[in-house]
């Protein structure tokens, strides 16, 4: 896939060891060197695409391995340990990730068709990314080299891919993020409450 190969490209040129936290809101790059054992943490709700390499994700009972080509997407704050399972200084793990913006995605299910796929009850999904998503993907990393178009253009291709997200696989997972009173809504707040005391 073409526009997976660049974007693993640009994400190569862009991205400092370890997590880069980039100019763009609720974006960072991730590039690792070798395989390592990552710590526990609470990861906010994101949808993280893997370029190149392997990782391991621990959430309670369940493993989950997701590689080159594959987005993680999670709809809540979730618990988890891991690991980076394949990484070399010749062929680093790469992947991007964008936090997910509930109020940008309850905006968009309103003016989406009812026939959009319906939620899940799993809170979690890994799905093969498609062009038109890498394609999302690319343009939002290419806007690093253009920080003059970043707050303009960075909101809307963001919309373009919550969109595209929602309308794919993983829409029903997004639809979880954007509840304000289902099941997944109360245990976000339980973890905000725990954080905080």
């Amino acid at each position: 896939m073409k526009g997976l190969e660049a974007l693993r490209d640009e994400v190569l040129a862009c991205a400092a060891d370890d997590l880069t936290a980039t100019t763009i809101p609720r974006v960072d790059l991730y590039r690792v060197s070798q395989p390592m054992a990552l710590p526990p943490e609470i990861y906010p709700p994101f949808v993280s695409l893997i370029l190149q390499g392997e990782k391991r994700l621990q959430v309670g009972a369940q493993s989950i391995r997701y590689s080159a080509g594959e987005m993680f997407t999670a709809s809540f704050d979730l618990p988890a340990t891991g690991d980076i399972t394949e990484a070399s200084e010749a062929s680093p793990y790469l992947a991007v990730r964008l936090t997910l913006d509930f109020a940008a995605i309850s905006d968009l299910l309103h003016q989406m068709p009812v026939t959009a796929l319906p939620a899940t009850n799993k809170g979690i999904s890994v799905n093969r990314v498609d062009d038109a998503l890498a394609d999302v993907w690319l343009r939002m990393v290419r806007l690093l080299t253009k920080p003059e178009e970043i707050a303009v253009m960075a909101p809307l291709v963001e919309r373009e891919m919550l969109y595209r997200l929602l309308q794919g696989t993983q829409g029903g997972v997004l639809r979880q993020a954007a509840e304000l009173n289902g099941h997944f809504a109360k245990i976000r707040k339980a973890l905000v409450w725990l954080r905080a005391h």
